[in-house]
């Protein structure tokens, strides 16, 4: 019974919260959509775009310890089926350890670097965030998500995981349960989980982008 009244409730809460989120979300889209400091010309992204995946991390929230794996990723420029991956590191605070090569800071404030990411990334790019309502809507526009633990999502787990986080956000916010931890650093094992995962949606989302438009 106390389950089923923490979800009731972490589900109205969340409910009167989007339409100010829609509103902030649409204002700051607006405004990366404006400018890409990637690319000075939109219509060369797009040329491009059939020959190019790129992995955006969402970096704010990106764990160090996994931060030198992922820039060994970008550095490495690897080639698949003709397709070349790009990684982009998103953030809203410089973070001096990522080349700035790889690195785009948006203006600072909450979600900033989310909603860049939604505004950027195309289908068959690949997502790596904890933010799961994020993750929600970029699966919509057929961009591949995973978080930093090596778990994929997909339309079949992320409506699960969406009801498990806001229970546990208002369990936290409430005082039943403790803040998340931070700062653990990973065993070996965890490492190559999440390699394995990113690895695999690399090959799933390559095979997608090379197959012939209909």
């Amino acid at each position: 019974m106390l389950c089923r009244w923490i979800l009731r409730t972490a589900r109205t809460k969340r409910r009167r919260q989007t339409l100010d989120c829609c509103c902030w979300r649409d204002r700051h889209m607006s405004a990366a959509s404006q400018k890409d400091p990637l690319n000075s010309s939109s219509n060369s992204r797009a040329n491009e775009s059939d020959f190019t995946l790129t992995i955006w991390v969402d970096a704010d929230s990106l764990p160090k310890d996994i931060r030198p794996m992922l820039i060994r990723r970008a550095k490495t420029k690897r080639n698949y089926d003709g397709i070349s991956i790009l990684v982009r590191f998103v953030a809203s605070r410089n973070l001096p350890e990522i080349p700035r090569d790889y690195l785009i800071l948006v203006e600072p404030g909450d979600g900033a670097a989310d909603f860049y990411i939604e505004a950027h990334a195309e289908q068959n790019d690949i997502a790596i965030t904890r933010d799961i309502p994020l993750a929600e809507r970029l699966l919509a526009h057929s961009v591949h998500t995973m978080n930093d633990r090596g778990d994929i999502f997909t339309f079949e787990n992320i409506g699960e995981r969406r009801s498990l986080r806001d229970a546990l956000a208002y369990m936290r916010d409430s005082g039943i349960a403790p803040p998340s931890p931070k700062g653990n650093l990973r065993k070996p094992s965890y490492m190559k989980r999440f390699a394995d995962a990113l690895e695999k949606l690399i090959v799933q989302a390559v095979r997608q982008k090379a197959a012939p438009k209909k």
